[in-house]
């Protein structure tokens, strides 16, 4: 059996605005599982949202949070599907439990529709078009490492959940 199979946690990273809750929540329909989102976990843990936090206490700040967020969900029993912030990746004890205990499908966008998909959510910290190039070069590589599954997330949010589901299914029966 390979890591989808034998591994309980489901984990969709990409940049901020890539449709990692959109999918999530489309793929739990399918696979009956719960879903642990970033945002709502920071929102219920701290009462404030993650652009908050970063303007209050900074994006460092932030961003060892949402690698909290992250230990935490991959620790819990229930198999989820995880949205982790897209940060994670950055940091090597996050790559290293991504690694261990999860199948990671990336949803791979380019920055500028990420950038565009991103200016809806008022949750988000603040970026220009620049900290979405900037950020696409520096986690290019770390997604690209940690992901067992790359789709285009310009795609419908449909068939990117129907394709996640099936290779989970199918892994999972072999």
């Amino acid at each position: 059996m390979d890591r989808a199979g034998a591994l309980r946690h489901l984990c969709i990273v990409g940049l901020m605005g890539a449709g990692k809750s959109t999918v999530a929540h489309l793929v739990a329909d399918r696979l009956d599982r719960p879903v642990v989102d970033s945002d709502l976990w920071i929102e219920t843990r701290y009462g404030l949202s993650g652009r908050e936090i970063a303007e209050r206490e900074g994006v460092a700040a932030l961003h060892a949070i949402e690698a909290t967020m992250l230990a935490e969900a991959l620790a819990t029993p229930t198999p989820a599907i995880i949205t982790p912030a897209a940060s994670v990746v950055e940091d090597q004890r996050s790559r290293r439990l991504l690694g261990e205990s999860a199948f990671v499908v990336w949803l791979d966008l380019d920055p500028m529709i990420a950038f565009e998909r991103s200016q809806a959510g008022s949750h988000r910290r603040s970026a220009t078009t620049g900290d979405f190039r900037r950020m696409d070069r520096r986690r290019r590589g770390a997604f690209s490492q940690v992901a067992d599954l790359r789709l285009d997330a310009s795609r419908p949010p449909d068939e990117l959940a129907g394709e996640i589901a099936a290779a989970v299914q199918s892994s999972s029966s072999s």
